[in-house]
């Protein structure tokens, strides 16, 4: 659960965190993900302020200048194209500084609230996923398929650094295998330690995974 104090921290708060952490020499700050919260214990237990990830990681990636800013995003419950242009723009205006943690998303009440589709999000996390390295790699992407169709387009901005490096949650043999396509890293929360080293051996047995 949340801790009390965290109710008490202001944006001044937060960005003194943002600037020691990266005068001390951390690699990435992480910003969770939640839109709203259903009145009940999850709310008591998770607390209600869930300021927007995407939104605080401009913030943080404006009041720091080497430190990586790593917002977590449930993809299937955002437009593809608007969240490609959302991290790009992060992107391309810290100098290549965002980091991605891209999740298909576990809480059902969220998607209903959303609009999202929550019984195929896997697929959608993998379609969307597609479509946006298309729309940051080609001068005119274009992109057909099942959950998203992107007819050719000029998309601008580009990524800084040629590519914006992706991360993934998740623990389901699906979610190591979409890592393994696609991933620089994985984010192992709600893993029990005991597991992570065979998920590891599996994201590594994947056809194309990196060492």
């Amino acid at each position: 659960g949340q801790p009390d104090w965290a109710n008490d921290l202001t944006p001044d708060h937060i960005r003194i965190i943002a600037e020691r952490a990266e005068a001390l020499g951390f690699s990435h700050l992480v910003i969770p993900w939640h839109m709203a919260m259903p009145p009940d214990e999850f709310a008591v237990n998770m607390g209600a302020r869930w300021p927007h990830s995407i939104a605080a990681a401009g913030m943080l990636l404006g009041a720091t200048r080497t430190i990586q800013v790593a917002p977590l995003v449930v993809a299937p419950c955002h437009q593809p194209i608007e969240l490609a242009k959302a991290l790009v723009t992060l992107d391309w205006m810290s100098g290549g500084r965002c980091l991605p943690v891209i999740l298909s998303g576990y809480v059902q009440w969220e998607f209903d609230l959303l609009g999202a589709d929550y019984e195929n999000r896997d697929a959608v996390t993998d379609d969307y996923v597609e479509a946006m390295l298309a729309l940051w790699r080609d001068a005119k992407p274009r992109y057909d398929g099942p959950f998203v169709k992107v007819p050719e387009l000029v998309f601008e901005p580009k990524p800084r650094r040629g590519r914006i490096p992706l991360w993934f949650g998740g623990r389901t043999k699906r979610a190591l295998r979409r890592m393994a396509k696609y991933g620089d890293g994985w984010m192992s929360y709600a893993t029990a330690a005991a597991d992570i080293p065979a998920a590891v051996d599996y994201i590594r047995a994947q056809p194309g995974a990196e060492a």
